[in-house]
């Protein structure tokens, strides 16, 4: 938004000769603006009515040359001068037709064209109205006949340099063949790279980007004429403050580049520079840096070296932004498709060179951790994708976690300028700090999870190098480093062949009580190794499993918690009775954290689900936990006992209790549409065997008037189960509930009557079940359907 635009235009339009207010200061900045605007348009109008006037007497003396050259010519040429004379018409089909019908003739006949024809389309072919029907037929004149080149030469280079039809125009230029002379002169290089617009391509979605094919070929030419004509145009484009203007010459480098590698490695420096210019922001993701990227990314696989010199040298006195940017390249590089590149040759080194360039970074503490953070991420994005490029790394990769894992305090900022008699607010550099913590673990994770994905990709690769480490009495191997080995060890037993290997020593580290960090994430492993294996972890390991379900310590008993909720196939009867005591003793200590009694809930009726037998103790633990305290826990435990516990089973009834206090106590958020979780408890309670359903009618009956209080809409589901089960008594009591606690509004009129009909309908099927078939008629015919 220009506000300064919006702010003149109401002014002039609104403010000028106002009768209803009068100025409350000094006019004198607001009249000169409404002046300045009037004579912006008195001279607008006065240049749009001279191009009309120019326009006739143009069309005019055009039509008079036509009909001179009528006179003189032959029957074909007259047929010529018709679709000429049909150029002018004021219907746009016969326009475009006569044109494609002259674009033919010229391509097969251009002898038929007289000189004067021929001077007719080049005055044409500068015009607004009629260029671009008149230029196609200059081109098939020029590739087919010589003669006619020469007149056409001007025409052609005041067309590219004022920017006309410059794609038909360089269409035209290849056509004059060797009328014209390379390289073309410096402002017809300017102006065919400044009208390829790239700055405009938000605009093209809906379609795919010009190709400028014409622009490129003339491009080319003069390039391989004179390549220092071509690239000094580019070195001054470059250096543009416009961020439009740098786009443009961005994206016609980008394209030249494709045919002509070396240029832009000759101009790399330039490149670099043009980086670290300031942008405006203005155009979403369309800036010059996104394209100025492309282009770093492509010369880079052809001059990896010489690129990176460049950028390294940039990136080092670069502010943050730009660092980002040639982050961006390095990272794209990395996950570069080989397949795709076979004519690369020095792809593989490219890629190599990248890949040390980012470490570097990463290690570099000098740095902003934002931006180590971001050459990290590119190293895990390298790992999951194209794990080849860096998988021989990944000993350097581990060496230098091994020396920052431990760190818990990130790296001291670098040095700022501080503004003398300001004072920093404490509150801010707190926020700081803890963003600076945040930051550095995530630069760890980040390294965890890379070496992870080059374990899953290469897991016998790797496997030697892990249990190295592990086993390596000498070095001193912190309980750190422990942990991280854990995790890659889990992720190499995916690998059934690795398995034997790495069980021994998941077993140190879940016997590990040294350190509390090693145990936690040896339990993760385990359940990582095992996640997708048909076999079950070896009987003693859960039995370790249960052992750590009575763990003091907070990480390890939460993990074997998750153990058990992933994995309670694991676990045979009396060993998930054995955790299903321990997880008993959890509820009562976690029994104000309903996050943690959900996660304990579902380990628990996953246990019930493997095992029939348990089935009466899980839900008489789950049964004590409820309510939670909060909705969505809530929602989520007993949806799992929907799940867990068939509608037919003998303990049925006690969760169908749980499910009608849990609907009538919370509240469906029908804003989001109708939760898939509550529509399952309804169908569940459908299922209900009849005699269940006896023993819990009033109890559901009670439900359902608490929840008609403050939804009487999702109360029906209720009367529907009251009505599945004829008890049309209880059905008719809570349709009157129902209708009572909405307002007697005209908007829920409508279903205010609707559901006197089904309560009406219900009391007479009551009467009926009770064999009173009088009183049963009489309230039917009481709805005027003795049928019903």
């Amino acid at each position: 938004m220009n506000l300064r635009w919006i702010f003149s235009e109401f002014l002039s339009q609104h403010c000028q000769g106002c009768p209803h207010h009068s100025p409350a200061g000094d006019p004198s900045w607001g009249n000169e603006i409404i002046a300045s605007q009037r004579k912006a348009v008195e001279a607008r109008e006065g240049k749009e009515a001279d191009e009309t006037a120019r326009i006739s007497e143009l069309r005019a003396n055009l039509a008079d040359q036509s009909t001179q050259i009528g006179e003189m010519a032959s029957p074909e040429t007259r047929e010529l001068i018709q679709f000429l004379e049909q150029l002018f018409s004021e219907d746009a089909s016969k326009r475009a037709a006569a044109s494609q019908r002259l674009v033919e003739s010229a391509s097969l006949a251009p002898e038929l064209f007289p000189d004067a024809s021929v001077t007719l389309l080049i005055t044409l072919a500068s015009t607004d109205d009629h260029a671009e029907l008149t230029l196609p037929t200059c081109i098939a004149l020029a590739r087919a006949s010589q003669s006619v080149r020469a007149a056409m030469l001007p025409m052609a280079t005041a067309n590219i340099e004022r920017g006309f039809y410059t794609e038909l125009t360089a269409e035209l230029v290849d056509a004059l063949g060797d009328t014209v002379q390379y390289p073309l002169s410096d402002t017809l290089i300017d102006s065919l790279i400044r009208t390829q617009h790239d700055d405009m391509a938000f605009l093209l979605w809906h379609r795919s980007s010009p190709s400028y094919q014409w622009h490129l070929n003339a491009l080319q030419r003069s390039y391989d004429a004179d390549q220092e004509s071509v690239r000094q145009a580019f070195r001054l484009g470059l250096q543009n403050l416009d961020d439009r203007t740098r786009i443009r010459y961005c994206g016609a480098l980008k394209r030249l580049q494709r045919s002509r590698p070396s240029i832009a490695v000759d101009l790399i420096e330039s490149i670099a520079q043009s980086l670290c210019l300031f942008e405006t922001n203005d155009s979403g993701s369309n800036t010059p840096s996104a394209e100025i990227v492309g282009v770093l990314q492509h010369a880079f696989k052809f001059a990896p070296d010489q690129v990176d010199e460049e950028l390294a040298s940039t990136f080092a006195g670069s502010r943050p932004a730009v660092k980002e940017d040639i982050i961006r390249v390095y990272s794209d590089l990395l996950d570069w498709d080989d397949e795709k590149t076979k004519e690369v040759d020095d792809i593989a080194r490219s890629q190599q060179i990248a890949f040390g360039r980012l470490f570097d970074w990463v290690k570099d503490d000098t740095l902003e951790l934002d931006l180590r953070g971001e050459a990290a991420e590119a190293l895990e994005n390298a790992a999951s994708h194209r794990p080849v490029v860096i998988s021989e790394k990944f000993d350097a990769i581990l060496g230098y976690l091994a020396l920052i894992v431990a760190i818990k305090e990130p790296p001291e900022p670098p040095p700022k300028i501080i503004i003398p008699g300001e004072s920093e607010d404490p509150r801010l550099a707190g926020l700081q700090a803890h963003g600076r913590k945040r930051e550095w673990l995530m630069l760890k994770d980040r390294l965890i999870r890379c070496l992870k994905h080059l374990t899953e990709q290469q897991s016998s690769v790797h496997f030697d190098t892990v249990a190295g480490c592990l086993q390596n009495r000498d070095a001193n191997v912190g309980a750190e480093l422990k942990a991280v080995c854990m995790t890659l060890l889990g992720t190499i037993g995916e690998n059934y062949q690795l398995r034997s290997k790495a069980l021994p020593l998941l077993m140190k580290g879940l016997m590990d009580y040294e350190s509390v960090w090693v145990r936690g994430h040896a339990i993760d492993a385990t359940c990582e190794m095992f996640r997708y294996s048909k076999s079950p972890p070896p009987s003693n390991i859960i039995d370790i499993m249960n052992v750590h379900l009575r763990d003091t310590y907070t990480m390890v008993h939460k993990a074997a918690v998750e153990v058990v909720s992933r994995g309670p196939r694991w676990f045979d009867e009396d060993q998930a009775l054995d955790a299903m005591t321990a997880l008993a003793t959890h509820l009562k200590v976690y029994k104000d954290d309903p996050i943690q009694l959900e996660s304990i809930c579902e380990a628990i009726l996953g246990l019930a689900r493997q095992h029939d037998g348990l089935m009466h103790i899980a839900i008489g633990l789950v049964k004590s936990t409820l309510p939670t305290g909060e909705s969505r826990p809530d929602q989520k435990i007993i949806a799992n006992l929907v799940r867990t516990c068939p509608p037919n089973s003998p303990i049925a009834g006690v969760v169908s209790i749980l499910i009608a206090e849990f609907l009538a106590r919370v509240r469906s958020r029908r804003l989001n549409g109708y939760e898939h979780d509550r529509k399952r408890m309804f169908q569940w309670l459908h299922s209900l065997p009849p005699r269940t359903y006896q023993h819990i009618s009033n109890q559901l009956l009670n439900a359902a008037r608490e929840m008609a209080v403050h939804d009487p809409w999702e109360t029906t589901h209720f009367a529907s189960l009251f009505s599945h089960f004829g008890d049309f008594a209880k059905e008719n009591s809570i349709l009157d509930t129902v209708r009572n606690a909405i307002r007697d509004e005209p908007r829920h009129q409508e279903f205010r009557d609707d559901l006197l009909k089904l309560a009406t309908v219900a009391k007479g099927n009551a009467c009926l079940r009770t064999g009173d078939v009088d009183l049963a008629m009489a309230t039917f015919a009481s709805q005027g359907d003795p049928q019903s």
